[in-house]
């Protein structure tokens, strides 16, 4: 994951990198977004801007509270919530 990461914040362009196949995604005014496809994996990758804000800090508990509320849904409620949403938060912990 952070050979991925690394590659990323060099900013390329759209393509493939490994087993990856990456795609710059617009509509963002103060961050980088990408998707990054590969056989087994599906993420969203945000690189935020550092600022006195500390929105990458923010936005990484944020996921890590929605996370930990999951763990606390009856099971068929994970699976289904885990299906639609598939690798974000697990991303957002591993980024940082």
């Amino acid at each position: 994951m952070r050979d991925l990461l690394t590659y990323l914040a060099g900013t390329p362009v759209d393509g493939r990198w490994c087993q990856w196949q990456i795609q710059r995604l617009g509509g963002s005014a103060n961050n980088i977004l990408y998707r990054a496809t590969s056989s087994d994996s599906d993420l969203a990758v945000k690189f935020t801007i550092r600022d006195a804000r500390s929105r990458a800090r923010r936005e990484y508990n944020a996921l890590l509270g929605l996370d930990r509320r999951l763990a606390a849904c009856p099971p068929d409620w994970r699976t289904r919530i885990q299906a639609r949403y598939n690798g974000y938060v697990r991303l957002a912990a591993a980024a940082l």
